[in-house]
């Protein structure tokens, strides 16, 4: 799901040209894109996990919310960086 667009992202940096000061912007904006993901992802896991932990104490339940919490925090989390690479690749093609 989210490696076609990436693939794509990946092959329009290797035609780039080395050196020259666009695809030094382009590395760039690429590795900010990457970051961006990474932290996407992580922070999506880690408030579904801190959710499901406070559920689960409140509720007193052995890890049922926390669990279905970490699920859903990945699954909102993947589809944000795939919304991601997809703006990203739709304003390359224009």
């Amino acid at each position: 799901m989210i490696s076609i667009p990436l693939r794509r992202l990946w092959k329009k940096a290797q035609k780039r040209k080395s050196g020259s000061k666009v695809s030094d912007k382009n590395f760039f904006n690429y590795l900010a894109l990457i970051t961006q993901l990474g932290l996407v992802i992580i922070i999506s896991i880690l408030c579904g996990l801190f959710v499901g932990m406070y559920l689960d104490r409140k509720i007193g339940l052995k890890g049922a919310f926390t669990i279905i919490f970490v699920i859903f925090g990945a699954i909102g989390g993947f589809m944000a960086g795939y919304r991601l690479i997809k703006d990203l690749n739709s304003k390359d093609n224009e």
